[in-house]
């Protein structure tokens, strides 16, 4: 059932999904020199945990990719490729306050140089909701005076490489007109990691903007 497993990178197949073709090269003294080019296609699973500290993030994802993997004598596994991903879900845990499950976007992308810790991420995930933007401006709506509701998205962005993981939180506002995008972002300065993470765990956590001047 396991395709295969290195370094808490995980994929998993219940189908012979992950073809691949093996060659044993011996090197000398009787150490071999292993290689194999494996095809992922989407019926393989892959499973990935990343620490951040006081935020975890749990990959769990399928997509495509031609992996080129090899092993010296000395047992250190080399992989070459691109694995871009087609769907699946990032489970947040935020300060051991909140658990959401976010939806991967489609384009993300695990892509391996080589040594397995210089393995880069290009991933987004989403988070959807419906939010009274009064929570955020304290009194009604400026722009047409209602208690107004709008569609907000949550972002996480990981980047960077596997042993030295980069995490970020953005908001988007994907149905809304460009006054209603100019008022929330005159509160929200997304360019303070410290404003989005507050507003991303107020968002997740009671479904309300933050705002500390309220």
């Amino acid at each position: 059932r396991l395709a295969w497993s290195q370094n808490y990178i995980t994929f998993v197949s219940d189908s012979p999904a992950a073809t691949g073709t093996a060659k044993k090269k011996r090197k000398s003294r009787g150490k071999f020199n292993i290689e194999l080019d494996l095809a992922i296609s989407p019926d393989v699973q892959l499973n990935l945990p990343i620490d951040f500290s006081e935020v975890g993030v749990t990959v769990g994802a399928n997509g495509n990719g031609d992996l080129h993997l090899s092993l010296d004598g000395d047992n250190t596994p080399q992989v070459l490729g691109n694995y871009e991903i087609t769907n699946g879900t990032m489970k947040l845990s935020l300060l051991s306050i909140v658990e959401k499950s976010f939806t991967i976007e489609s384009g993300s992308s695990l892509n391996f140089q080589g040594s397995l810790p210089d393995a880069r991420f290009d991933m987004k995930a989403v988070y959807s909701q419906r939010v009274n933007l009064s929570s955020l401006t304290g009194n009604l709506s400026t722009v047409d005076n209602t208690q107004k509701y709008i569609q907000v998205e949550d972002i996480i962005s990981v980047s960077g490489t596997l042993q030295d993981p980069t995490i970020g939180f953005d908001l988007r506002l994907p149905n809304a007109d460009q006054s209603v995008e100019d008022e929330v972002f005159a509160y929200i300065d997304r360019n303070s990691e410290r404003d989005m993470l507050n507003q991303t765990l107020s968002l997740l956590v009671s479904g309300q903007f933050y705002n500390g001047q309220v």
